[in-house]
């Protein structure tokens, strides 16, 4: 019900590595920050994230968010 906006960049390191990045403003957290690298192997994806709750370390804030994915393409 409490609207939010977010946004978010990704920029190709290198050939197999992204660094990626984003805010949002609004909603329960109010603020947060995420930074994260996603590994590209071929058919392998491996993503990590990090992302705050209201403010940047999360022991100053409401805590974190980590986030850990893999997609395989066949």
């Amino acid at each position: 019900k409490t609207p939010r906006l977010a946004g978010g960049v990704e920029y190709p390191l290198i050939k197999m590595l992204d660094v990626r990045g984003g805010i949002a403003l609004g909603g329960v957290d109010d603020f947060s920050l995420a930074t994260g690298i996603g590994f590209n192997f071929g058919p392998l994806q491996l993503d990590l994230a990090y992302a705050s709750s209201a403010k940047l370390q999360p022991w100053n804030g409401n805590g974190a968010k980590l986030a850990l994915s893999t997609i395989l393409e066949f």
